[in-house]
């Protein structure tokens, strides 16, 4: 939609309008064709993780310990809670394995974000940071639970900032820029995760610094865990046992696209 406004605005107050105005769009996938198979893997995880409700079982400071405790507050009303979601990703990914020898979880990041010919920023919840690469290899963002369809475009601004970024660094190591790059991004609306593969080009990076329509369509490609009761997943979360099962094997599984 080349007539579309386009203003250089920061990451977090994208909207989809912002990605309609740069050729941007999401296609929900199934298990299937977004894992590349309906078979996950098992979690990678202590088994106490899957099969205790609230984790009183485990010892006090113990890693799986502090993580019941942040869900605790994810899962609740208050605006604390919604705050805490950044933590609670920190000690998901941490248990989950996703922090490697060579890598490192960076949280609350500001990265430089230019469109429209104005530098604004983009400051993902978290990001895996791989020092082998010398580049950020995973975004995660807090969403909007009761909308989460609102929290995509902030995602998406995030996941072009990280690409441009990890150019720059390409370059000042005398390293060729990539022209392309699929850039993992995980949008947590409290405990209920949504996984999306972020196609970002050269050309798209181009157009979102001059506030310019892409000729080309940037496809991204959605996965929403496939969950016992679909209605309630953001209210129920990570919290009943069935429901957690499905969606850390997501998580196992998302290690591939890393």
């Amino acid at each position: 939609m080349a007539y579309l406004t386009r203003s250089a605005k920061d990451g977090k107050d994208w909207t989809d309008n912002d990605l309609s105005a740069y050729n941007i769009e999401i296609r929900d996938e199934d298990t299937s064709t977004f894992f590349g198979t309906n078979d996950l893997p098992q979690p990678g995880v202590d088994d106490v993780v899957l099969t205790t409700q609230d984790g009183k079982e485990t010892p006090d400071g113990s890693r799986i310990r502090q993580l019941f405790t942040m869900f605790r507050y994810v899962s609740g009303p208050s605006e604390f809670a919604e705050n805490a979601v950044a933590n609670f990703a920190i000690k998901l990914v941490d248990i989950l394995g996703y922090e490697h020898d060579s890598t490192a979880l960076a949280p609350w990041i500001e990265l430089d974000l230019v469109i429209c010919g104005e530098r604004k920023l983009a400051a993902p919840k978290l990001c895996l940071y791989d020092y082998d690469a010398d580049a950020y290899a995973l975004i995660v963002q807090e969403g909007d639970r009761f909308c989460p369809s609102a929290s995509q475009a902030s995602l998406i601004a995030s996941a072009i900032a990280v690409f441009c970024y990890n150019n720059h660094s390409r370059e000042t190591a005398g390293k060729e820029p990539l022209e392309s790059k699929v850039m993992p991004g995980i949008l947590m609306c409290g405990t209920a995760p949504i996984f999306y593969k972020i196609p970002v080009t050269a050309a798209l990076a181009r157009a979102v610094s001059e506030g310019t329509y892409p000729t080309e369509k940037t496809v991204i490609s959605m996965h929403v865990p496939v969950l016992p009761r679909p209605e309630l997943r953001y209210s129920e979360g990570l919290k009943p046992l069935d429901n957690r099962r499905a969606i850390l094997q997501c998580f196992e599984a998302f290690k591939r696209a890393l």
